[in-house]
């Protein structure tokens, strides 16, 4: 829905969604589920926050492995840089999306996502595992070309955090 999924202002988005300027924004959106990878996501986020303070991971939706994100935005080694905010409709993602430097999906297994096609209508970069359908949309002719995102491993939460940097800092 060319409507709902456009660039938007970062600025704004974050402003109306109360969110730090100055921050690096690494979003997920879909359901908190392990096969999700979001417990790998929490892992890279774990070795990543150690050094990128001005880094903040947003998750958005609700699922099993919400405890565990609780458990783990807790701990005093995230500092606060794990956001959770529970499911949203559909119509304030574009609000999440436009107000993020880079979308994750570390997913073990998946089609063709919408919500990897809701970021790039945004306008945001993707780092997403390369399974199912998410290779031919972040890279489609195979060149290793970065400029929609970075693809890593599935289960690899080392992999994840290094592309997420990279990504966010692109």
């Amino acid at each position: 829905d060319d409507q709902l999924f456009r660039p938007r202002d970062r600025a704004e988005a974050r402003r109306r969604l109360g969110l730090p300027p100055d921050k690096k924004l690494v979003l997920y959106v879909g359901r908190l589920e392990k096969e999700k990878g979001v417990v790998d996501l929490l892992d890279a986020w774990h070795g990543l926050f150690k050094t990128r303070s001005d880094m903040e991971l947003i998750l958005v939706g609700d699922g099993t492995a919400r405890a565990e994100a609780e458990r783990r935005s807790a701990e005093p080694a995230h500092g606060g840089g794990i956001r959770l905010v529970g499911a949203k409709p559909l119509a304030e993602i574009p609000d999440w999306l436009a107000a993020c430097d880079v979308l994750t999906l570390p997913s073990w297994n998946e089609g063709t996502p919408n919500v990897v096609l809701e970021a790039l209508a945004s306008g945001r970069r993707v780092v997403a595992s390369r399974v199912g359908g998410i290779p031919d949309l972040l890279d489609p002719d195979g060149s290793g070309d970065t400029t929609l995102g970075r693809l890593v491993p599935a289960h690899a939460p080392a992999a994840l955090a290094a592309a997420l940097v990279q990504a966010a800092e692109e």
